[in-house]
């Protein structure tokens, strides 16, 4: 039930607040659904829809003897402050929108909404309408903050019929602001007409945290083929400036016109992105840039790194399959590698690197930038097309194009790097040879303990550092104690 109005004089409220020791508008009440119903007694719509704010809505997966909640008669509307629907941890619930509504909405345009769901599948969300604005969200729509653990979001969709100005949005879910751990958001679409489409699966606006967990099998497209972000796209409306962090996850498998795996634009004042022992791999963009686009204003308000991660097997169907960078980016102790450009339509001439193509200044740290090719074998690793400052060191890139000019003391060998595969840790890894030209030869400017990989695999062993985001050696001692 919804908390009241206090309708008596100011203090008799005050007095009967202070009885209580809270407010009754802030004591939390536990909502519990009984059975897998659309609606009724006892269903999720019901609980939530008798919630107040800082409610918890739980499941009594005993009485239910179910495992999927449809929604038949539209999305779930939220119109409270704060609510966590927190699902079973022993079992798997899912909850799905019948392919005909979204699944969950928070109302309003209050950023300061919070909705926590934890445990849950959610699944067949559908948003399909003619508008000239954005559709947004196809399973979870807030213009607050969504925090997302442990769950799932797939095979979702939002489409805006609209041909001129059919903007569409975030596939699996749209949130202002987004934390989401342990979690999974796959196999979900967003297409616009001729309009801005963004993230396939997951479109923010301002800050977002992404740890631990896994962006694929995505897609964002349009009728222009200009769609963008086909796994994750952040801030594409310039009202939010809050930072992005990418933490030991794997964005893969996602498919879009540019960016197939993640699109970062500038915001209203400077951003930051770092992507940090992560995957970013697979990922196809029909125009450029099949892994990452940092695309920034001519401030340059974004600043992006990328630490002990792994950019691979991205491919550009007209150039750049790896990073097209626009921002002041930073790589450390990473590896760029096997990323694929067409040599088609646009890149006719190979001026735009297929591993990494930048327009500013970039700092390279004991990075791998190798095996990426025009086409099936032209060797085309790094580049600056407009002569922006390439520094750092202890780097091997084995292909820098013409028109760069290459660090001095940058290693040029084949590093042999192995299949993308795991080697142990939350994300797949290019293992390095112990007698290659990448062996010894980097650097740990940043202190870093662990490669990639994580806890349990040094960064450093024997006192020296590998080129790349993977460290050779036994993988059990940390850097300062071999």
């Amino acid at each position: 039930m919804r908390a009241r109005l206090c309708l008596k004089p100011l203090v008799s409220c005050l007095a009967a607040a202070l009885a209580f020791g809270l407010p009754t508008s802030i004591r939390a009440t536990t909502r519990t659904v009984t059975n897998c119903a659309n609606t009724g007694v006892g269903s999720l719509r019901s609980a939530i829809a008798s919630a107040a704010s800082g409610d918890t809505v739980v499941f009594d997966t005993g009485q239910m003897n179910c495992s999927t909640i449809t929604l038949t008669s539209g999305e779930i509307e939220i119109d409270v402050d704060q609510l966590t629907v927190q699902g079973p941890v022993a079992s798997t619930l899912t909850i799905g929108g019948f392919h005909a509504s979204r699944v969950f909405h928070v109302l309003g345009v209050n950023h300061g909404r919070h909705l926590t769901i934890d445990h849950l599948t959610i699944v067949n969300g559908k948003v399909l309408q003619s508008a000239d604005g954005i559709l947004l969200g196809g399973c979870i729509l807030t213009s607050g903050d969504l925090a997302l653990s442990a769950s799932t979001i797939s095979g979702c969709e939002v489409i805006n019929q609209q041909a001129s100005g059919g903007h569409a949005a975030g596939g699996g879910l749209a949130a202002y602001t987004l934390h989401m751990q342990d979690s999974v958001v796959t196999n979900n679409q967003a297409t616009g007409g001729y309009g801005f489409t963004f993230g396939g699966g997951v479109f923010t606006q301002d800050e977002t945290v992404i740890r631990t967990s896994t962006i694929s099998n995505n897609k964002s497209a349009s009728l222009d083929f200009l769609a963008s972000g086909g796994g994750f796209a952040s801030q594409a409306f310039y009202s939010g400036s809050g930072g992005v962090q990418i933490v030991s996850s794997t964005i893969s498998g996602n498919e879009t016109d540019i960016g197939g795996g993640i699109i970062m634009f500038y915001g209203a004042s400077p951003r930051a992105i770092a992507i940090d022992h992560s995957t970013i791999s697979g990922n196809k963009a029909h125009r450029y840039a099949g892994g990452i686009v940092f695309y920034d204003s001519p401030s340059q308000s974004i600043t992006a790194t990328i630490v002990d991660s792994t950019i691979s097997g991205n491919r550009g169907y007209a150039f750049v399959g790896g990073i097209l960078n626009r921002a002041m980016l930073t790589v450390s102790n990473s590896t760029i590698a096997f990323n694929r450009a067409e040599n088609e339509i646009f890149n006719t001439s190979y001026h735009q690197a297929a591993g990494l193509c930048t327009y500013t200044a970039v700092t390279l740290q004991s990075s791998i930038i190798a095996k990426n090719t025009v086409g099936p074998t032209t060797g085309s690793d790094l580049n600056g097309p407009f002569g922006p400052v390439i520094s750092g060191g202890h780097n091997l890139v084995m292909v820098t194009l013409a028109d760069t000019a290459p660090l001095a003391g940058t290693l040029t060998g084949d590093p042999m790097l192995a299949v993308l595969a795991n080697n142990g840790g939350p994300t797949l890894t290019h293992a390095l040879p112990s007698a290659g030209p990448a062996f010894g030869a980097g650097n740990n400017l940043l202190h870093l303990a662990s490669d990639q990989r994580g806890s349990g695999f040094a960064r450093s062993t024997n006192g020296a550092t590998d080129i790349g985001s993977f460290q050779t050696g036994d993988g059990i001692f940390f850097s300062g104690f071999d």
